[in-house]
């Protein structure tokens, strides 16, 4: 699962795919009808602690927390119990970021998900409409994950509060999202920066940041 101590993503890709392979869904289809497909039904129930999935061992169910009430985050917890399911059969040692990729990787498969940020020029929208079990910030890390030197951020107030890269904001950035709070969508170039920006409800925005 790992290379000197790095994570073998393509490993994760790889294994996540094949998931998706062995259940004979095709590409549209969310986790939960992969895990009815491979004998691994849903049920939702309380769940004791806070956890928000949980799998017993020699049971086929796939348990997730009624508390847990954001369709799109089931669907994530699915795709990830599924990932452990896979990953408990060849290792005894389960990293939860590698679980973590092989899920967005059920989530939104990389071929199809690429083809279709093409076809719709990375309209978040347009996007959430295709795939609509996957989150808005599901959809913009996994194209962060997928398309290099990509970065996404989450905004609110016109401030960021998540931000897949450590780097300050770009000035791309500040602009675009200044202009979807006004709009409802932002775009700009500067410092060799293309940025895109959503207005998603009161004052939350999502912006994905793109080299030129």
């Amino acid at each position: 699962m790992s290379r000197g101590g790095l994570f073998d993503w393509e490993l994760a890709e790889k294994i996540g795919a094949k998931i998706r392979e062995k259940s004979k869904v095709g590409p549209h289809a969310p986790p939960s009808a992969i895990a009815l497909a491979l004998s691994r039904p849903v049920r939702v129930r309380p769940i004791p602690g806070k956890r928000q999935a949980l799998t017993i061992p020699g049971e086929p169910h796939i348990l997730i927390s009624s508390e847990l009430d954001y369709w799109p985050r089931r669907e994530f917890s699915v795709a990830h119990e599924l990932a452990e399911s896979e990953l408990q059969e060849k290792s005894p040692k389960i990293h939860e970021a590698f679980c973590d990729r092989i899920a967005a990787a059920i989530l939104l498969p990389r071929p199809e998900f690429l083809s279709s940020l093409v076809t719709h020029a990375l309209d978040m929208r347009e996007l959430r409409q295709l795939w609509p079990w996957a989150s808005w910030s599901a959809m913009a890390r996994r194209i962060t994950e997928l398309m290099p030197n990509t970065i996404a951020t989450g905004w609110h107030n016109a401030k960021p509060t998540w931000r897949t890269s450590s780097n300050d904001p770009f000035s791309a950035e500040k602009i675009a999202v200044g202009v979807a709070c006004i709009d409802g969508h932002g775009r700009a170039h500067k410092e060799g920066r293309m940025a895109l920006a959503w207005l998603l409800e009161s004052q939350w925005v999502l912006g994905v940041s793109i080299p030129t």
